[in-house]
């Protein structure tokens, strides 16, 4: 066997050892409740899963100076908790009123479920960028909170930052370390939870976070000749799967658990015990009302016995007193009324004021105090009925009918009148919309006409005026086309000469270089007879060149004048041509006028 040593830094030791620690108390905790759970329930898996008794024991919130990754886990199991309590308590409540139909008024439920999504987003989430900052090629705290405060800075009345954790009294504590290491800046954020707000370290995150095994410990811990300490050193009690599973790091372990735990308390029906701290002294004599409230408000109790005083938290079916009076009362006028009526004219022999309930489409709501009345009645179903009771229910019968006939009176007259009132809208929203059209379209047709009338007045005084101009400055425009013909033409042979030239240069190129290479291996004296007979090409070339230029240049300026001439006679001949049409215009109206029939009576 091949055996690789390799170098572990001192710093790492007391971290093995620590997790060495956490993995013992981990597993033994999980063989003891698999343990207890095998002896007391001796049936299927399956079945286990929907058959129990659960009691969940929450640690209650902590804030204290440091806070580390420890606090935000139990803080945050709270949060959830506390949702799930809000959701029950007040949710359900509301939810309740608004299926049976009961008026009352709503309340605004505290819901942290952005909260929630803040800290367990699968991509920006604060789980998942502590994860990815422990995976980082140099994980650092730093990094990992400017990352949080990138991805959830929006969410500022939930994360905030801070310059450093207070101390006892709510001071800042001075300096710039606040818990870090000698020469370090403190850091960290600040998060309102649903009590309170709390200001966390974020200095050992990271190493807590990824707090595992070492691998060669569970080695050693398998290798062991005691089951026991196989089981519990090693977790091999666990029920092995096919796939190789991934080193999980401490908040993707708790995130999992917390959301199967979720689910858990969601399928179950939740019975809730608050346990209150007295005081802080742990005595059994004393009671500090201050921490007391403290407790009720972010327990979310306070929240919930709003609910219940403006609610109405006793509820009674009509079926059971159907059940307790309607043999009892043999009086024809109840005989026809369904089970809602006849609750009511039981409670009204009773005494109970139409105020103090609320009917439901099953039950009847009571307000807070009435317990006790309904215990009365219930009570009394057994013994009979005074005569002054069913003179009750006979005045009661009789009022609520009188009632229901003025109500019906008055919905028919409402009724009537609203519906005269949508039949006049209807024909005045349509006569007025008709009429609207029409109008519309006498409008649209005279605007129209109107439009045309100007349009083609503005097309003659338009054409009169650039005839004239045009006939003014004829000659001035031929000299400005010339003009800019000759710039033209000028940019044109600039550009064709800087394109000759490159061409030039471009095939010359390798030809001097060589003719370079060649001077090079001249004596003085040849390289001299060469430059002089190179000069005398040059300047022969260049005498050709400027003649043959001047030449073309005369052609070019002998063409232009060419096409100026003919361009000049073209709009002189339009011109002419359209002053001679001009002049048959007016022959032709003097002609029309002369013959028009003169009537000497008429002057």
């Amino acid at each position: 066997k091949k055996i690789i040593v390799k170098d572990v830094p001192p710093s790492k030791f007391d971290d093995n050892r620590d997790a060495i620690t956490k993995a013992l108390f981990e597993n033994s905790f999980l063989f003891v409740v698999e343990r207890i759970n095998a002896e007391l329930f001796h049936v299927d898996d399956d079945v286990r899963k929907v058959m129990f008794i659960g009691i969940l024991d929450i640690f209650g919130f902590e804030n204290f100076i440091i806070n580390s990754i420890e606090q935000f886990c139990i803080n945050f199991t709270n949060e959830k908790i506390q949702g799930f309590f809000n959701f029950n308590i007040i949710q359900s409540e509301q939810e309740e009123y608004i299926k049976e139909s009961v008026l009352w008024k709503p309340m605004t439920v505290p819901d942290n479920s952005d909260f929630i999504a803040m800290i367990e987003n699968k991509k920006a989430g604060m789980f998942a960028l502590l994860d990815s900052a422990c995976k980082a090629p140099k994980p650092s705290p730093e990094n990992f909170v400017k990352e949080f405060f990138k991805k959830q800075g929006k969410m500022k009345q939930y994360l905030q930052k801070s310059k450093g954790p207070s101390d006892a009294k709510g001071k800042k504590r001075k300096g710039k370390h606040h818990g870090g290491g000698k020469g370090k800046v403190w850091c960290g954020f600040l998060i309102n939870h649903f009590c309170d707000h709390v200001i966390y370290t974020a200095e050992k995150f990271l190493m807590k976070n990824m707090d595992a095994i070492h691998p060669d410990t569970a080695k050693m811990f398998k290798k062991s000749t005691k089951p026991m300490v196989q089981m519990i050193g090693a977790g091999t009690h666990h029920k092995k799967k096919k796939k190789k599973k991934k080193v999980k790091s401490v908040v993707s372990f708790f995130s999992a658990q917390l959301i199967n735990l979720m689910k858990t308390l969601n399928v179950t029906e939740p019975y809730f015990c608050r346990a209150m701290k007295p005081n802080w002294n742990k005595s059994a004599k004393e009671w500090d009302d201050v921490l007391i409230e403290d407790q009720l408000r972010s327990g979310g109790l306070i929240e919930a016995l709003r609910v219940l005083k403006l609610g109405y938290p006793t509820r009674v079916p009509y079926q059971t007193i159907w059940d307790k009076f309607h043999d009892k009362i043999k009086n024809p006028m109840t005989q026809s009324l369904a089970m809602m009526g006849f609750a009511e004219v039981v409670l009204s022999i009773f005494g109970v004021e139409t105020s103090d309930y609320e009917l439901g489409l099953t039950k009847i709501f009571f307000k807070p105090s009435k317990a006790a009345v309904i215990d009365e009645i219930m009570a009394s179903a057994d013994k009979p009925l005074t005569d002054a009771q069913l003179s009750m229910i006979t005045a009661f019968v009789q009022q609520k009918r009188i009632k229901q006939i003025i109500g019906s009176a008055k919905v028919f007259l409402k009724l009537s009148l609203r519906i005269r009132f949508k039949r006049a809208k209807e024909n005045m929203a349509k006569w007025g919309r008709i009429l609207g059209i029409l109008g519309q379209t006498v409008y649209r047709h005279g605007d129209y006409a109107k439009n045309a009338l100007k349009i083609k007045s503005a097309q003659t005084i338009q054409a009169f005026f650039r005839a004239r101009d045009t006939k003014r400055g004829i000659a001035q425009l031929i000299e400005d086309k010339r003009e800019a013909a000759q710039v033209v033409y000028a940019m044109w042979r600039r550009w064709e000469e800087r394109t000759k030239l490159l061409e030039w240069l471009t095939e010359n190129c390798a030809a001097a270089k060589s003719r370079a290479d060649e001077l090079r291996k001249l004596s003085p004296a040849d390289r001299k007879k060469r430059e002089a007979e190179r000069l005398a090409e040059r300047k022969k070339a260049a005498a050709d060149a400027a003649a043959a230029a001047k030449a073309a240049q005369a052609k070019d300026e002998a063409e232009a004048e060419q096409a100026a001439a003919d361009e000049a006679a073209a709009m002189a001949a339009a011109a002419a041509q359209q002053e001679a049409k001009q002049k048959r215009k007016s022959t032709d109206c003097v002609a029309a006028r002369l013959r028009l029939p003169r009537h000497t009576g008429d002057r």
